[in-house]
């Protein structure tokens, strides 16, 4: 990266000549700005797949030692990573402790801005130190306003601890970090300069979607594009298995419902028995045989 290149992502206030007059735009000229920026986003992340791959396999390859995922971040760029967590919780049925989020300022910073958090290397230290980062484990920087001395100092106290490292990063990206997988992007000036919270969060979002989807499918929570590693406790979660069951083995509700009964609403399970024409016990044995997931 040149230095004129870096010091225009440190800028927070790049011009987009494109809507130089947006606060004069009628509101459909100001909503199609809008669109037409972020419809961008595809083809600009699409020079990033590579590196979202090798986090792919990082996180995968953690996970399936009995290690954890770690978002680390600050301001809009640690509210992602802690929606990704619960994310990954309501889609895959992760345990609470698998995929997690650390934003600076902790827990009150999720609504309110805390100001210096970004600064506050100390904490990170011993918000890591505290979670017994070790090396089954991988942490994922997540940074839209560089330099970030939270991030920086949680990153590289996490690779010394021997964790798996990634960096997602809006073109900035400090020479002592060295992150494992390093995901660097530039979605360009904003439809509101300095605004990073529109086209750069969105960019990020999709970037922390393909890496949590990928691992998660690579780690047997998906049967085809199905969620099959519901846990049914509401009606409604009942219904939804239900009717995945149903898509998965093409069968009529009804009996997808009976089937969910017999095997206490585990959909593996159930696609076992019915697939392999298997009792409950030996489709649970089976599972596990496979590790958890569903291989017909």
């Amino acid at each position: 990266m040149s230095k004129s290149e870096h010091k225009r992502l440190l800028n927070h206030t790049d011009i987009n000549p494109d809507t130089k007059n947006f606060s004069g735009m009628s509101i459909i000229d100001m909503l199609s700005a809008m669109n037409r920026e972020d419809a961008n986003l595809s083809k600009i992340l699409e020079s990033a797949i590579p590196a979202v791959g090798r986090a792919v396999e990082i996180v995968t390859r953690c996970l399936a030692m009995g290690g954890r995922l770690v978002f680390v971040g600050e301001g809009t760029a640690g509210r992602l990573g802690v929606l990704e967590a619960v994310s990954c919780r309501t889609i895959f049925n992760t345990p609470d402790n698998l995929v997690m989020g650390i934003i600076a300022g902790g827990e009150s910073a999720l609504t309110n801005n805390i100001n210096h958090a970004s600064e506050d290397s100390k904490s990170a230290l011993n918000i890591i130190d505290d979670l017994d980062i070790d090396g089954d484990d991988a942490v994922c920087g997540i940074m839209i306003y560089p330099p970030c001395p939270f991030l920086k100092t949680a990153l590289l106290r996490a690779k010394e601890l021997e964790a798996s490292t990634v960096l997602i990063s809006r073109g900035y990206v400090s020479k002592d970090l060295k992150p494992d997988a390093l995901i660097n992007f530039d979605t360009g000036p904003e439809v509101i300069a300095g605004a990073f919270e529109l086209k750069a969060a969105s960019a990020i979002k999709m970037i922390l979607n393909m890496i949590s989807t990928a691992s998660m499918a690579l780690l047997g929570k998906l049967y085809g594009n199905l969620m099959v590693d519901l846990n049914p406790v509401s009606e409604d979660d009942k219904l939804r298995a239900v009717r995945v069951l149903s898509l998965a083995l093409n069968i009529e509700e009804p009996e997808a419902e009976k089937l969910l009964h017999t095997t206490e609403w585990d959909l593996k399970a159930a696609i076992y028995m019915k697939s392999l024409n298997i009792d409950y016990r030996t489709a649970l044995d089976t599972l596990a045989d496979n590790h958890g997931k569903v291989s017909l």
